[in-house]
């Protein structure tokens, strides 16, 4: 069974002001000249791994991650969107693209973890331990109150390698998030999850429909790896996230605990 890395583009990218359309943060010189895209591709290189990555972005921005691709040497499969619908669009849509056998880990291409290695190591350690069929996503523990983030309520010894997702509460107001960082049951939600794609036909099967219909149609460029959809049939899919549309109905959801640094 391989590993699928899946990177995907900012998922607010679609919304972004006009001053970043042209260049969203993701491929900004941050770091060292790195930039958020070169970390997120970095992160799993040195993973023995022989399945290609996939790559997801606005038709765009290909050129930026073919940019990045060729700073690396590496070859991976692009999806280019004609037009930004979301998360679960994207996850759905890479799914599609992988055999069912595949795990998949989404991987958002603006999101920083100065500790690869650990990192890594986590990731190994949820794929040793993973059933199938499920989701697994990581949070961290919450220090104080935010309505920036979703939370995430598990049942079970926080100290266990996974643990069972029992709700999620997405960016709730600040009085309510003082009181989940007081419980031990609660965190917040780092989005990194490993999954086939049965749960978008059965909890969003309006996505799932308009997404098959686009990629029955989708054109491939052998010679970049760059796969092309229809503008007009994708532009029936609806914009809908991730936690939306799946991740607040399934049940078959856990959590790893993750307890490095992320932003």
């Amino acid at each position: 069974m391989n590993m699928r890395f899946v990177i995907i583009r900012d998922e607010l990218e679609e919304k972004s002001l006009k001053s970043r359309e042209s260049l969203p943060k993701q491929f900004i010189p941050l770091l060292d000249k790195k930039s958020l895209l070169d970390l997120t591709i970095e992160r799993f290189i040195s993973v023995n791994n022989k399945a290609k990555p996939i790559f997801i972005c606005n038709k765009k921005h290909g050129f930026l991650v073919r940019k990045s691709l060729d700073k690396y040497n590496l070859k991976a499969d692009i999806l280019l969107e004609p037009e930004g619908k979301n998360t679960c669009a994207a996850i759905y849509l890479a799914a599609k693209h992988c055999s069912t056998e595949d795990n998949l880990l989404i991987m958002p291409s603006d999101h920083l973890i100065s500790d690869k290695q650990k990192f890594l190591a986590d990731i190994l350690n949820i794929e040793k331990n993973l059933t199938s069929n499920c989701w697994v996503t990581l949070g961290i523990k919450p220090t104080k109150p935010s309505e920036a983030y979703g939370y995430i309520k598990v049942s079970g010894n926080y100290k266990k390698s996974l643990l069972k997702v029992t709700n999620f509460i997405e960016k709730p107001s600040k009085k309510i998030a003082a009181k989940l960082i007081c419980d031990n049951t609660y965190f917040c939600q780092l989005r990194r999850n490993k999954k086939n794609f049965w749960s978008t036909k059965k909890h969003a099967p309006d996505i799932a429909k308009h997404c098959d219909n686009a990629f029955d149609k989708i054109k491939i460029n052998n010679q970049t790896n760059e796969f092309n959809f229809s503008q007009d049939l994708f532009s029936k899919i609806p914009f809908q996230s991730i936690d939306y549309a799946i991740m607040e109905k399934e049940k078959n959801i856990y959590l790893y605990p993750f307890n490095g640094k992320w932003s």
